[in-house]
């Protein structure tokens, strides 16, 4: 939950929370790609999986902030996930986040992967941003496509995350502001 005070600063004890372990994230990321591009397979794949691991893990954090921020302004959930920024796929940062976030938490227990149990949206997202859902590294992927760097790719899910909130927040006083108009009375 975040305050935002009359100058207009905001205070969002959660953001910073989230941004501190991203950066541990981040510094984890590093190392692994670093080992990865020093080793060959079939030891290089060791340190796929951990990037993807690290991409996913990344993805349900960043989406545990989405879920208690975006009710602080009462905004309906699909409204505020389709707030900018927006991916050149379409889709809004926080769609893909949270299709991440979903892919990570559920393809393990599909035993009918992937068309089991993980929702016909997440397939959709998954293969808008261009990559088969049948790839062993989605979470990685995803990351790559919406971060576009290996340089300290969490930090850009933070700068993406903390433009959603100022969008977030401009939306929430726009349907202040017109439900403010509708209330009055009209006339004189």
């Amino acid at each position: 939950m975040y305050i935002v005070f009359q100058d207009g600063e905001i205070d969002d004890q959660d953001m910073e929370q989230l941004q501190e372990l991203l950066d541990v994230l981040d510094h984890q990321f590093t190392l692994n790609s670093l080992k990865r591009k020093k080793t060959h397979p079939p030891e290089q794949n060791i340190y796929w999986d951990r990037l993807s691991y690290l991409a996913g893990l990344g993805f349900v954090m960043c989406q545990q902030y989405i879920n208690f921020t975006y009710p602080t302004d009462k905004l309906e959930k699909k409204e505020a996930f389709r707030l900018p920024p927006n991916h050149s796929s379409g889709y809004s940062i926080v769609q893909i986040i949270n299709t991440g976030a979903n892919y990570w938490k559920h393809y393990q227990e599909d035993v009918n992967y992937p068309y089991g149990s993980l929702h016909k949206t997440t397939i959709q997202v998954i293969e808008r941003l261009g990559l088969d859902i049948e790839y062993p590294y989605i979470c990685e992927g995803i990351l790559d496509r919406i971060a576009e760097t290996d340089d300290r790719p969490f930090r850009e899910l933070v700068n993406f995350l903390t433009e959603w909130r100022s969008n977030l927040i401009r939306s929430a006083n726009m349907t202040l502001q017109g439900t403010d108009k509708a209330s009055r009375p009209s006339g004189p």
